[in-house]
């Protein structure tokens, strides 16, 4: 009877841990997929919709959720979304909104982006309106994509209509660092170790210039590697 205990409970250990390795690998896959997109500053095109603007305009758009997905896979969950102003007019509604992301360990690690959102107030037989609240929800959707857009996150779809047009580019750069120093930690490298093995990577920085001074194209073929790197050791971790 003990016997066939300890081989149950040792098969459910057996079951939990691929389970869990299998949940890793999910994890690890959708972070390579966001981080694709990231580099790319494309947006797959599943991903994004069509609706109708003023002046007779078609917008493109993501959803909430996708959005949400691309703040789990790139941040390990490691964000918070926070409204710290909120205003209802006669026909719309505003909120400002505060998006926190963790880049790196320690308190430096940690970024915010503000943006402003809106929503039309839903009306019943043009007088009525039906839920204040959901007007809200809406527009805290649309002022948490702004701030993601802000990051480089879906950037190719809310750039181009938005007054941060010109900053996305910089929250990319930003972002972009920030994930390859958090990379390089999870091989064991602070920021200074990889900085020196940035300028011993020959296959992508010839010149042996430092990380500063390398091109956009150089910075993505450096966060790439790392994660190739990440991922293969962790799998080696598996099979050991």
């Amino acid at each position: 009877m003990v016997k066939r205990e300890v081989e149950g409970a040792y098969a459910g250990l057996i079951l939990k841990s691929s389970n869990f390795e299998r949940y890793r690998d999910k994890i690890q896959e959708e972070f390579e997929i966001a981080l694709e997109s990231l580099i790319e500053k494309k947006t797959p095109k599943d991903a994004v919709y069509k609706r109708p603007g003023r002046g007779g305009m078609t917008f493109d758009y993501v959803s909430g959720w996708w959005m949400i997905e691309q703040l789990n896979a790139l941040f390990n969950r490691e964000w918070s979304w926070r409204i710290d102003r909120e205003e209802v007019g006669q026909l719309q509604v505003w909120v400002r909104g505060v998006l926190t992301v963790r880049m790196s360990p320690g308190p430096e690690g940690l970024i915010s982006k503000e943006a402003y959102g809106g929503a039309d107030i839903k009306m019943q037989g043009g007088s009525k309106v039906i839920d204040i609240a959901d007007d809200l929800k809406a527009a805290s959707t649309d002022a948490l994509k702004k701030a993601s857009s802000m990051l480089g996150i879906a950037a190719d779809i809310y750039g181009k209509h938005s007054d941060h047009a010109n900053s996305t580019e910089v929250g990319f750069s930003s972002t972009r660092s920030k994930v390859v120093i958090s990379r390089a930690s999870n091989l064991g490298m602070d920021e200074d170790q990889l900085k020196e093995w940035v300028i011993t990577q020959e296959d992508i920085n010839p010149k042996g210039d430092v990380m500063d001074d390398l091109s956009e194209a150089q910075m993505n073929k450096v966060l790439q590697k790392l994660v190739k790197m990440d991922t293969d050791q962790q799998k080696a971790g598996v099979n050991v």
